[in-house]
């Protein structure tokens, strides 16, 4: 069989926890089955990228992960010295919420978190003019604001507004605070 001279350009990238493969961006490879319909490797990795993302996180999910990338016709490496782990959480922590009050009212309400591809979801106990907006805040962690503004009424005094934040798969936390005149 005529092999080809072509260079190949299909760089392979696989997160591995031990030596089993967890995620990959090689279509059709068999994942460990605790991995296989809840890992998805969603870097780029000619934009040297290689995020995956893991849902349905349980504490067997602590890691440690490496990350091995193969380069046909080149090196390939494994970044097993750079062990990655995960910090499991039981439930997301409350976002932070805060108001001011003159002719309108804007409250804001922030949480940190992981995953920029997917980020929470927001809701607010009350209607009005909602803007969102996302911010890296290190390698790592990502911080999403959602700001409500609206003009009170005086029903509205004395009342509870809350800020609900909605996780992937479910989680859900709130934080609220009363609009005091």
């Amino acid at each position: 069989m005529p092999t080809s001279k072509k260079p190949l350009t299909r760089w392979k990238g696989f997160w591995l926890k031990g030596k089993r493969v967890v995620s990959t961006n090689v279509p059709k490879l068999k994942l460990v089955k605790l991995y296989n319909k809840r890992s998805q490797f969603l870097g780029n990795l000619a934009a040297r990228n290689c995020s995956m993302l893991l849902d349905s996180v349980g504490k067997n999910d602590v890691g440690p992960f490496h990350f091995r990338i193969e380069l046909p016709q080149y090196k390939s490496f494994s970044y097993s010295a750079n062990p990655v782990t995960i910090e499991v959480t039981r439930d997301p922590q409350p976002p932070v919420l805060s108001m001011e009050i003159n002719e309108k009212v804007t409250a804001s309400c922030s949480v940190s978190h992981s995953c920029p591809a997917i980020p929470p979801r927001f809701s607010w106990s009350h209607p009005g003019n909602i803007l969102h907006r996302s911010k890296k805040l290190n390698t790592w962690k990502w911080e999403t604001v959602s700001t409500l503004t609206f003009s009170p009424r005086i029903s509205d005094f004395n009342k509870p507004l809350n800020c609900t934040v909605h996780y992937r798969g479910g989680k859900k936390v709130t934080s609220s605070t009363i609009i005091k005149i």
